[in-house]
């Protein structure tokens, strides 16, 4: 299994004026930016400790996330790594 994780966080300020938008509501789309930024980042470590130890593709990706502290942001990518080879079944008859 192969994992890749990022924590992001934002400055203070504005994390204040984002609490002052979450009063009236709709979508904060900092908080979508810098989530999918942390996803992409993720899953870009995850892939690279895979291909260092050779593997061809990683099966059953997973995602998760969390806080650690408040205005932070971690995202964990996990998955199965593999290596895909030629079936000899054929071959043997």
């Amino acid at each position: 299994m192969f994992s890749g994780n990022v924590v992001l966080t934002d400055n203070l300020l504005r994390d204040i004026w984002i609490s002052i938008k979450m009063m009236f509501g709709g979508e904060i789309k900092f908080y979508t930016k810098i989530v999918e930024k942390a996803r992409t980042e993720a899953i870009l470590r995850m892939q690279e400790k895979a291909h260092d130890l050779n593997a061809q593709a990683v099966l059953c990706v997973r995602i998760e996330s969390s806080s650690i502290h408040p205005g932070t942001i971690e995202i964990l990518a996990y998955g199965t790594a593999v290596k895909v080879s030629k079936s000899n079944s054929a071959n043997s008859k």
